[in-house]
């Protein structure tokens, strides 16, 4: 991979890591740049959700849309929202001391020489690594028929799981990762949650 490349890939995740131990406060829902959708909307390659979706539409396009599962009692916060940071939502109520379970997108488009969607998702796993994270399980994936890879870590004391999408469409290379944080003592709810949010993730064009 080239140096610009790796450098790409490791901006987009280093930012995700950043921010995943991180709480997402109380700022309320705000869907002023996206749209809520029915579930189960988007092409039959997708998997079923039974929660509403955040959909996210391309800024260009060139982008794939992306959808995020909300589940109940859980809020938009918008203060994070950019070109790199597409969403991020989380539980509001936790004390200001506790962590509040999130959820993060990042996205990012790589340039360089042609990426294939292995090594869209092997850059960002060598920019996770070299952030210091040591992963603790890893299993292939795929998000709406896109390959992808499902990753387990610790960050400040806290698990966090992460899909990693490496997405090739049109000549265009996208790396798009879902950062799922829980509290360190994660309750069976906080489980189901997250467990709701990653395997209902959807990234399609």
């Amino acid at each position: 991979m080239g140096g610009l490349a790796r450098s790409a890939a490791a901006v987009l995740l280093g930012a995700a890591l950043a921010l995943a131990g991180c709480s997402s406060g109380d700022t309320p829902a705000d869907s002023t740049s996206s749209a809520p959708a029915e579930p189960n909307s988007a092409p039959d390659d997708c998997a079923d959700v039974a929660v509403p979706l955040l959909v996210l539409a391309p800024q260009n396009a060139s982008e794939p849309t992306i959808a995020l599962p909300v589940p109940p009692g859980w809020d938009r916060n918008t203060s994070l929202d950019g070109n790199l940071v597409r969403a991020m939502i989380g539980r509001p109520g936790a004390g200001p001391q506790d962590f509040a379970p999130n959820a993060m997108v990042t996205f990012g488009e790589v340039v360089g020489r042609a990426q294939t969607p292995e090594d869209l998702i092997d850059g960002e796993l060598a920019g996770l690594q070299k952030s210091g994270i040591t992963i603790e399980a890893s299993e292939p994936a795929q998000v709406c028929g896109l390959q992808a890879r499902r990753v387990a870590y610790t960050k400040n004391g806290r698990p966090v799981t992460a899909v990693i999408v490496g997405a090739v469409h049109d000549d265009k290379h996208f790396s798009i990762a879902l950062t799922v944080g829980t509290p360190e003592n994660a309750t069976a709810d906080d489980a189901a949650d997250r467990d709701t949010i990653v395997n209902g993730f959807r990234v399609y064009f």
